[in-house]
């Protein structure tokens, strides 16, 4: 097997395809084995009802859920290999951003570039921060990369440092905000012993939505998915909404080599009648 894009407009079934993909490998014995993953907690709720409403008969709980829903069980499983003491709580953002602004606060101004100095305890500058540590996590950008990319970026002085202090600071309190919980999860399934663990448990994955996933998301997947090649992923490529959250379109483009199995090029299906839109 390879793992598959389904890649269409509004309206040509691409959720649907989704839906029907999963009733048949659950009425094929397969749903303690299948995960299916949204962007957003709606999306998630929505492919739950579609899917129970075609199963006939009745089966135990289907594993439909958001990636950060699916970050934060694998990282409550695996906290230890990470170095946590014990799981870590989730962050939430208006609590990151006072987190950010307490650590700022703390600053020596001579850190940062002159330009930021006088803004080090504003809660503008420290909405921009919280904003760029979720950017870094989003393509799993840690402190020593982006200290070699602020190397040539006068205005990033101060940043690596204060990602690092930040890091930090998340572990002596047994925190984790969205964005690390999602590079935390990466990291793990990195490990080949987690991800043959979890390859075994999840022989099936399930993707809708794929065009809003970030960098990390997509990395997420590529390891979850890498064993096994059991992976359909459904998205429309003029649909992205989330680039302000990070979403990254391209994505989509290299799915055929980013999701490549034993040396075959991902499917790209493409779907071109729209169901919604009459001719």
């Amino acid at each position: 097997p390879v793992p598959q894009l389904v890649v269409g407009g509004p309206g040509t079934g691409k959720t649907e395809f989704v839906v029907r993909r999963a009733v048949r490998l659950i009425e094929n014995g397969h749903a303690q084995n299948l995960l299916v993953l949204s962007f957003s907690r709606a999306g998630a709720s929505d492919l739950d009802e579609r899917i129970r409403m075609r199963i006939r008969g009745q089966i135990r709980a289907i594993d439909v859920s958001t990636y950060h829903s699916f970050a934060a069980r694998l990282l409550e499983t695996y906290a230890a290999y990470r170095g946590w003491d014990r799981a870590p709580d989730i962050l939430p953002g208006p609590d990151q951003k006072r987190l950010v602004a307490e650590l700022l606060e703390r600053e020596s101004p001579q850190s940062w570039s002159p330009a930021f100095r006088p803004l080090l305890t504003t809660r503008t500058f420290a909405d921009e921060v919280t904003d760029f540590i979720l950017r870094c996590r989003e393509q799993l950008i840690g402190p020593s990369e982006l200290a070699e990319r602020a190397a040539r970026r006068v205005d990033w002085r101060g940043l690596a440092p204060f990602l690092d202090r930040y890091d930090r600071a998340l572990r002596s309190r047994s925190l984790v905000d969205y964005g690390t919980l999602l590079a935390e999860a990466a990291a793990l399934l990195a490990d080949p012993a987690i991800a043959a663990t979890m390859a075994d448990q999840y022989g099936y994955v399930l993707v809708d939505e794929y065009q809003d996933s970030t960098h990390a998301q997509s990395v997420l997947l590529q390891r979850l998915a890498a064993e096994h090649g059991h992976l359909t992923a459904a998205a429309d490529p003029y649909q992205s909404i989330y680039s302000f959250r990070g979403a990254d379109i391209e994505n989509v483009a290299r799915f055929p080599t980013d999701f490549a199995h034993k040396g075959r090029p991902a499917e790209r299906i493409v779907l071109t009648t729209s169901f919604r839109v009459p001719e």
